[in-house]
């Protein structure tokens, strides 16, 4: 755990400390967090989809009339096979990749220590210790649960708002990301991250 801040060489009064061991619900909500963030590209290639269907069926139609019926109703099984493959793999894909994060990588599930000051962001267990200055954050996304604080694009640290102390702690963490990243790298929860 980070030590006391006379032990770490930090006499800091406005940092923030907070402790959480992450749990198998707080992985869920990340991973459909981000599948469901960038749905609408899904949503967009499936009207696609859909628009190049109704034109294949518009000239089936306009070549044969009569045998569009049974061209559709032949097919309907292979189309509702697919669409149910879709809908599995959207719900059910965070699961598993929820389940085997779990699995695989003990070491995210220690409890970890979190120091965060104007000058660093730290963050110990009992395997890993990492201390980063905030130009390193490439940008910070709230959720209705949890920051996500990234360091690259797609490498997230998970802080559950449980980890804090208070809605006081959660609304000074908020004030100090606006004022070492700014408004632009510091995200607010949009439709999905009300919902995750």
């Amino acid at each position: 755990m980070i030590g006391s801040p006379e032990e770490d060489g930090m006499i800091d009064t406005a940092s923030i400390e907070a402790s959480i061991q992450l749990e198998f619900h707080d992985f869920l909500r990340f991973q459909y967090f981000h599948t469901l963030r960038r749905l609408w590209i899904g949503l967009i290639l499936l009207l696609l989809l859909l628009v190049g269907l109704i034109l294949l069926l518009a000239l089936t139609w306009i070549s044969s009339p009569r045998e569009i019926f049974t061209n559709v109703f032949s097919n309907f099984g292979q189309m509702l096979f697919f669409a149910g493959l879709g809908i599995f793999s959207l719900l059910g894909g965070p699961y598993i990749h929820a389940r085997r994060m779990m699995r695989t990588t003990p070491e995210l599930q220690e409890m970890t220590a979190f120091r965060i000051s104007p000058e660093l962001i730290q963050t110990r267990s009992a395997t890993t210790r990492m201390e980063c200055q905030w130009e390193r954050v490439h940008f910070v996304q709230e959720t209705a649960s949890f920051f996500l604080l990234y360091f690259a694009p797609q490498i997230a640290t998970i802080l559950p708002k449980r980890a804090f102390h208070s809605q006081q702690e959660v609304q000074q963490f908020r004030e100090l990301v606006l004022a070492q990243l700014g408004q632009k790298k510091f995200r607010k929860p949009g439709v999905v991250g009300r919902w995750c």
